[in-house]
């Protein structure tokens, strides 16, 4: 995740993704900079990645990608991760998904490529396999998951970490589906 103009020598160098989080997404400086850099000082190109601040309305999300595209040069998948929410049930629910916003920008704006981040909207590790199954079958294809070989020793939201086993079995059945929907 980059959060300052000074990490961006750093991440170019170790990864093809440069990910932008939700409290950064509306910071037009730094993504100003970011498409400066990538378009004019660094040799690599990069793909750019940035999640959907939790109160931003999909106008805003059309917004950010539109700006980003046009005025600072990069065309930037967006990560749905849920937007706010009063209800808690289950107590690890950090964030409510929002397949409204995701249904719209499938259907409206297919020029915007989406990840979705369902370890954070629903909180807990046994959860995320359903909700993988949801946003697939309303068009979602790209997915991002925190997996870790041991989840129970992680240092933060160990109870959305999903191991290596669970990423798997979420793995193998987005491959049958693709395979699947390729063949139909």
């Amino acid at each position: 995740e980059i959060r300052t103009l000074y990490e961006m020598d750093i991440i170019s160098d170790v990864c093809d993704y440069v990910w932008i989080g939700a409290r950064n997404s509306q910071n037009y400086s730094l993504l100003k900079a970011i498409g400066y850099y990538f378009g004019q000082i660094s040799d690599k190109r990069m793909s750019i990645m940035i999640k959907r601040s939790p109160g931003m309305t999909y106008e805003e999300v059309y917004g950010i990608h539109d700006i980003c595209n046009k005025k600072f040069g990069f065309k930037p998948m967006i990560i749905e991760r849920g937007i706010n929410t009063f209800a808690k049930i289950p107590p690890n629910t950090r964030w409510l998904t929002d397949f409204n916003c995701m249904i719209k920008l499938i259907q409206e704006r297919p020029d915007i490529e989406l990840c979705y981040d369902p370890s954070h909207a629903c909180g807990e590790a046994n959860m995320i396999f359903q909700f993988v199954k949801a946003a697939y079958a309303i068009g979602v294809r790209n997915f991002m998951f925190e997996v870790y070989d041991r989840p129970q020793d992680t240092q933060t939201d160990k109870a959305q970490a999903l191991s290596i086993l669970q990423f798997k079995m979420i793995y193998d059945w987005l491959k049958k589906s693709e395979i699947k929907e390729r063949n139909l």
